[in-house]
């Protein structure tokens, strides 16, 4: 076929007889006819098309993973030990030293005594107060101790009861003193006298001539008296008893204090001896009692103000018996005289019998 039938064949008519058929075109679906749109459906229509491009981003978007924090595991690294050097250690030690020797010096420079004050004194001067503690202008404040000092200046002034020391910058020393109001002159074993404090502390030997001058204990001896030493008492000389009691209720009928004399203990009538004294002290009789005697401790007496004989009786209730006992002499005249009972055997009040 040449050119020329070939164009005819393709731009005229089809063959009938001999060619192809034509191909037939796909049936093309029935579309349905729209509804109409409503506003209910547009706001559907509108939320979907949202959500379909939020999912359409996010799935273009690369994938997050979150993972554990890793912990940092520390290493371990070993290094070799540094040689010891004997010229390195010298060195540092002595650098040590030097530092701490200028520290030192510089303190016992700067921190030196330069006055003492010493308060509450009265029968010993400051001067004697300083010499007594071993301070001295110039001595360190750092090498001062409370203690050392307040039991030196006790045992060199024996009339000192306390001390407190205390320091003030940049070098003074305070130094304050509370001495013995009253002390109490007790016969020793060998007949030579001793003072004691209400406490009981042995304070200095005096001539027996001198005992008078104080407030005189009798009952009771001290047994090898040494100063600045507890007092300690002599056993009397009366025999003790040899038996028990064997049967359990007379045992346990007995008062806790003996009631006679062969049975009374040096150190029983120590105790009652002191609860005394303290009780003097605490309700300020002091000065005018010439005597005590507590030989009979059913029976104490004490002589007052040589006008008054204080009898107390037992040794119960003792701080409640003084006590009432300094009361009922405040309320006597001065020029009254005879025995004043407040032992309360006889009566709950105190009893008067004028001397004849």
């Amino acid at each position: 076929m040449d050119t020329k039938e070939r164009k005819r064949s393709a731009g005229g008519k089809r063959p009938t007889a001999g060619k192809r058929p034509a191909a037939r075109r796909p049936a093309q679906p029935v579309r349905k006819k729209a509804s109409p749109m409503t506003a209910k459906n547009r706001r559907r229509a509108a939320a979907a098309a949202s959500r379909k491009r939020s999912a359409a981003a996010r799935s273009n978007q690369p994938r997050r993973v979150v993972r554990p924090p890793r912990e940092d595991i520390p290493r371990v690294v070993y290094t070799m030990p540094k040689p010891f050097s004997r010229g390195v250690f010298l060195l540092r030690l002595i650098s040590v030293a030097a530092v701490v020797a200028a520290v030192m010096m510089c303190l016992s420079l700067f921190f030196r005594v330069d006055q003492v004050v010493v308060s509450g004194a009265e029968k010993y001067t400051p001067y004697n107060i300083m010499e007594a503690s071993g301070i001295s202008q110039g001595d360190s404040l750092l090498s001062i101790s409370d203690a050392r000092v307040a039991g030196k200046i006790k045992l060199a002034l024996p009339y000192v009861d306390e001390v407190r020391v205390g320091i003030k910058l940049p070098g003074t020393v305070q130094i304050e003193i509370t001495e013995l109001q009253m002390t109490y002159a007790i016969r020793a074993t060998d007949n030579s006298w001793w003072l004691i404090a209400s406490d009981g502390r042995v304070i200095e030997q005096i001539p027996s001539s001198a005992a008078s001058g104080y407030t005189r204990i009798f009952g009771v001896e001290a047994d090898g008296p040494r100063a600045d030493h507890q007092v300690v008492a002599a056993e009397p000389n009366q025999p003790q008893p040899s038996e028990a009691p064997t049967d359990p209720s007379e045992a346990e009928s007995q008062p806790t204090l003996p009631t006679t004399a062969a049975q009374i203990t040096g150190a029983q009538r120590l105790q009652v001896l002191l609860t005394i004294l303290s009780g003097l002290e605490d309700n300020g009789i002091i000065g005018q009692v010439e005597s005590i005697d507590v030989t009979n401790l059913n029976n104490i007496t004490m002589e007052y103000a040589q006008r008054l004989t204080l009898i107390l009786g037992t040794s119960e209730n003792l701080p409640y018996k003084i006590a009432y006992m300094a009361q009922a002499i405040s309320q006597l005249p001065d020029y009254e005289t005879g025995e004043l009972d407040v032992s309360f055997k006889y009566s709950e009040k105190a009893l008067l019998n004028p001397r004849q």
